[in-house]
């Protein structure tokens, strides 16, 4: 059994141990605040968001690897406080004789829900610039769209991380290597009240794959495929967070039952709180992540 975290300034990240593939999910929660003598993840010192983009990808998009490139530089430049979540969905994506499947049950959902109108493209904690609209550098964003081109990712991102937010994050988890069972805290403490309801929503990603891919006109059969989304432990949605108060210190941990399909070394865990609006979860009002085992 193995059991690994650390904590930063505002988050606390936590590597593990996992391989996705079937799953069995139990879940329980705390509501309030800890006691003295429990264990605290996440920080009660105020901060930024961190920027979360959900980009939306396919293997046969020649474009698609150049938003690969400028959404790695951004959290290159920004160690700890971007998460990159790679979906592929859509025509680019869709199953095809000769090239991988990396489709998930998610993908189109969260696609749909962006209003994006051709690949590549991205949802920058699923947000709408103010100003930005139809206009460098975000290019493809409408009142009715918050998808991004991949010329906008940058910028984007750096907008969010100056924006304060009301919940501060953090994460452990402890792998059971013999019974493949995983067992993930993820805690939440509110530095302002959320008016609106929150979801807290926790997402398993899988880098180092290699596959087909085009890029830029080329077909390369070994390009490497990163941040790519597998499995929403959380469902769709996310799971509602029942107290969103200022004050508030809320945990919820998760056992997930994992099979041998994926390269444990080449996982992470996501996780992100998004706000309802209009019935939809959004925006993302802050995110953390981290790599399952080192």
């Amino acid at each position: 059994m193995k059991k690994i975290y650390f904590k930063l300034p505002l988050v606390a990240l936590v590597a593990m141990t996992m391989v996705l593939g079937s799953c069995k999910k139990d879940s329980t929660d705390t509501g309030g605040d800890t006691t003295p003598q429990e264990e605290k993840l996440a920080s009660e010192e105020p901060g930024n968001a961190s920027a979360v983009l959900e980009e939306y990808t396919g293997v046969r998009c020649t474009y698609c690897p150049d938003g690969h490139r400028r959404a790695q530089a951004l959290a290159d430049a920004n160690p700890g406080k971007v998460v990159l979540i790679n979906v592929h969905t859509g025509y680019y994506a869709d199953p095809a004789a000769g090239w991988p499947d990396f489709t998930t049950s998610y993908g189109s959902a969260l696609a749909g829900m962006s209003g994006l109108a051709g690949y590549p493209a991205g949802s920058m904690n699923r947000f709408t610039f103010d100003g930005g609209k139809n206009a460098a550098p975000y290019f493809k964003q409408s009142a009715t769209s918050m998808a991004l081109s991949r010329g906008g990712f940058n910028a984007a991102g750096i907008d969010r991380m100056a924006q304060p937010t009301n919940v501060n994050m953090g994460m452990k988890s402890v792998y059971n290597a013999s019974t493949r069972e995983l067992k993930l805290t993820v805690e939440l403490y509110y530095t302002g009240d959320e008016t609106v309801s929150n979801y807290l929503n926790v997402v398993v990603l899988e880098s180092g794959v290699e596959g087909k891919q085009v890029d830029a006109g080329v077909i390369k059969n070994n390009y490497v495929h990163n941040h790519m989304l597998r499995d929403m432990i959380t469902g769709q949605w996310g799971d509602k967070v029942p107290t969103t108060v200022k004050g508030t210190r809320y945990k919820k941990t998760y056992t997930y039952k994992v099979s041998e399909d994926f390269v444990a070394e080449n996982l992470e865990i996501a996780a992100y709180v998004s706000q309802e609006e209009s019935g939809k979860k959004v925006p993302i009002i802050n995110g953390i992540s981290a790599k399952m085992i080192k």
